[in-house]
């Protein structure tokens, strides 16, 4: 399940067949850091500088829904 969730988070930060989302990106690589995935894990320490105070409680928010 984490490398499904991993995969939604890079199609959401690549915009591969949705709109960018740099959000929704961090808020599926959160959950997949959640559920063990490394990968994910790099991609939210990557991204974090590039995301506000306020995107990034918005990604958490959306993450704890869905978790």
């Amino acid at each position: 399940m984490p490398e499904a969730q991993y995969n939604l988070g890079a199609v959401y930060l690549q915009g591969q067949g949705v709109e960018k989302d740099i959000v929704e990106a961090m808020r599926w690589f959160l959950i997949a850091e959640k559920n063990g995935s490394a990968e994910a894990a790099k991609f939210v320490r990557e991204l974090r500088p590039f995301l506000t105070g306020k995107q990034m409680s918005e990604a958490h928010s959306r993450a704890r829904r869905l978790s």
